[in-house]
């Protein structure tokens, strides 16, 4: 069996910050706060990136507030819930799972599932990737 050199410092300190950050981020979701901006103030880069599935990125939170209202202003959020995080050298993983509809009917209810994928440097979230299977409809 080969033998793995030790965890250095420099990547046990960037994984102790991808779980801190990670467990704070699974427990904002599943909290059911309204409002994401506690959370991006404590741990969110202000420039950072958040690539959708479809490759729509948007940077700053700006662009980023601007994502959320749209979301929000098309569909009623039923129930989210985060599982994880799953821990690397440079960020974390997190479950979602989300019960949702659109709000003018052109969409029944569904539940919808997707992987988030966030890249942790210096201590703050610079970017989030979201991973989706094909979705599925009630």
């Amino acid at each position: 069996m080969p033998e793995f050199p030790e965890t250095s410092p420099e990547v046990a300190a960037r994984m102790a910050d991808s779980e801190r950050i990670g467990n704070a981020v699974v427990a904002h979701i599943n909290s059911g706060a309204d409002s994401d901006e506690p959370i991006w103030a404590e741990h969110y880069h202000p420039n950072y990136a958040s690539i959708e599935a479809d490759g729509m990125t948007h940077t700053g939170l700006d662009q980023i507030r601007e994502k959320h209202a749209q979301w929000f202003g098309m569909f009623d959020v039923h129930d989210v819930k985060a599982e994880g995080p799953y821990i690397t050298q440079n960020g974390f993983c997190v479950r979602l799972e989300m019960d949702v509809e659109a709000k003018d009917g052109s969409m029944p209810r569904m539940q919808m599932a997707e992987i988030g994928h966030y890249t942790v440097e210096d201590g703050k979230v610079t970017r989030e990737e979201f991973f989706t299977p094909p979705m599925t409809r009630e």
